[in-house]
């Protein structure tokens, strides 16, 4: 399952993250331009640390498409695309859900309609 690539981010040797350019940037670039006269050193990032929920919001508050998660150290680890806030959303909504209803996450049957044969 290939993710869409909606930024490239640019890091040193050790990893450690210093600008992003999203791809639309680069393909209305001049042929010769530099990515640091592109790129932003302004950084929206996750920590490894964060909760999935944390992350989620920190998407939707800068509406990103993709969102970098750096270590302590800043060093880029991993990438949360929009498909993985939606996948989140939707876990969460159903644990509220369930909640809600009652019942635990290893309960879903009970949620279902009776089956008579």
């Amino acid at each position: 399952d290939k993710e869409t690539i909606y930024y490239a981010y640019v890091t040193d040797d050790n990893r450690k993250l210093m600008r992003v350019v999203s791809l639309r940037q680069l393909l209305f670039a001049q042929p010769h331009t530099l990515i640091r006269d592109v790129a932003s050193d302004r950084l929206i990032q996750a920590r490894t640390e964060m909760p999935q929920e944390e992350v989620a919001q920190l998407m939707k508050r800068y509406d990103l498409l993709a969102l970098p998660v750096v270590d302590r150290e800043n060093r880029l680890v991993g990438i949360v695309t929009i498909d993985d806030v939606v996948d989140i959303l939707e876990e969460e909504a159903t644990e509220d859900i369930q909640k809600l209803a009652g019942v635990s996450g290893g309960d879903e049957a009970a949620l279902s309609p009776a089956r008579i044969t």
